[in-house]
């Protein structure tokens, strides 16, 4: 009996260690990429346009070359893939592939960034957590699941949002120990690194939904229900043709040409898509304006993904929906911010498969009143519904 409770007291504590180290090691990944990434767009900021395009041209050459230096020796295992098939992540692979992301999109590729502290810091929970048996294999499962929601969480100060993110789209028992593993290490990693990640990310101005604004709400949910589908199928049939091997030399070189070249007329196409959700949050734009942005956006990161580049596409998701939302707007003289988180929401519910996480992503990045974080979580959920036997 002693010797039971002395076991069932060691599993305890080395249950909380786990989940301490790994939410302090997962909140120093978001902080020390956040400035790798604050240094580099301070560099850049003043170079000209001469300059960053021989920049880009020479960074997705770099990148390119890398890529297919890595992939030689075998596909570089995800998060998902180490969750599903027990494979290890290999912690210089993983951390060469999520330098490389950061690399391109510093450059002026149109993905996101959120998917490098993701693996980064999954790859330090396995070192954290080995399986050398059943209960340390669950154990393990569930700090790298923990640990890929709490890089999310911590890059850009969105805990519950890392917590969906877990429970809806990583292939992890929904069960309470992995709720209550997750929700801690994200609501560490979170903590340690707000000393350097804002909330919320994004300045949302303060307005609000009118009684008469319930026409076009219901023609953004519906347009941003649309535009999220077409999204999809987009980002998973050039996802399925993306370029691999040493065509990444030449095509991803050229896709941030095409991207920089965008950009020079649409500046906020550069990046992740924080310039477009800046742009459609606290700009006054024409509908014209916001449509061509749309397409520019959408144009952009489809081409980052069929030339091989990795990275994430969540901000992308939000920034498209922004800018559809925006244009709805617009054309009824709707509170353009508002349409905008809304369409935000929407779109990257749909385009994740996931309307928890699409809808709390949104609200934790700005903030916004109560009454319309719950229109948020309303029109996510609706559209979701409506589109869930679409793949």
């Amino acid at each position: 009996m002693c010797h039971s409770k002395k076991v069932s007291r060691t599993a305890i504590i080395k249950e909380i260690a786990g989940i301490s180290i790994v939410g302090v090691a997962t909140g120093l990944v978001g902080i020390l990429t956040t400035l790798l990434l604050h240094a580099a767009e301070h560099q850049l900021a003043h170079l000209t346009h001469t300059t960053m395009a021989l920049i880009s041209l020479g960074v997705g050459a770099l990148a390119g070359t890398c890529w297919w230096a890595l992939r030689r020796r075998g596909p570089i295992v995800t998060v998902t893939a180490a969750l599903s098939t027990d494979t290890p992540l290999p912690l210089w692979r993983t951390l060469a592939d999520a330098l490389l992301q950061l690399l391109i999109v510093t450059a002026g590729a149109s993905l996101g960034k959120e998917q490098a502290p993701r693996q980064l810091a999954a790859a330090l929970a396995e070192r954290i957590a080995p399986a050398h048996n059943d209960t340390d294999r669950h154990r393990r499962i569930r700090l790298l699941a923990a640990a890929a929601g709490a890089g999310l969480a911590a890059m850009y100060h969105v805990p519950i949002a890392g917590i969906f993110f877990v429970l809806e789209l990583l292939p992890v028992r929904r069960d309470r120990a992995t709720i209550a593993t997750t929700i801690a290490v994200c609501a560490i990693a979170t903590t340690v690194a707000s000393p350097v990640v804002p909330a919320p990310l994004y300045g949302f101005p303060h307005e609000a939904l009118g009684v008469n604004d319930f026409l076009p709400l219901l023609v953004v949910t519906i347009v941003a229900t649309v535009v999220a589908v077409m999204w999809r199928r987009l980002t998973v049939t050039q996802l399925q043709r993306s370029y691999t091997g040493p065509w990444l030399v030449i095509t991803l070189p050229l896709a941030l040409a095409i991207t920089y070249a965008v950009g020079t007329w649409f500046p906020a196409v550069h990046g992740n898509g924080q310039l477009v959700l800046d742009v459609a949050f606290g700009t006054d734009i024409t509908a014209l304006m916001a449509f061509a942005l749309l397409l520019a956006k959408l144009m952009a990161t489809l081409v980052c993904i069929r030339a091989g580049a990795v990275g994430g596409v969540l901000t992308p998701s939000l920034a498209v929906g922004a800018a559809a939302g925006v244009c709805v707007a617009i054309l009824f003289g709707a509170p353009h911010a508002v349409m905008a988180l809304v369409a935000a929401a929407i779109v990257l519910a749909i385009a994740q498969r996931a309307p928890l996480f699409g809808a709390a992503m949104a609200i934790e990045l700005t903030h916004p009143d109560i009454w319309l974080a719950a229109t948020v979580v309303v029109t996510a959920a609706a559209g979701f519904w409506c589109t869930r036997k679409i793949r």
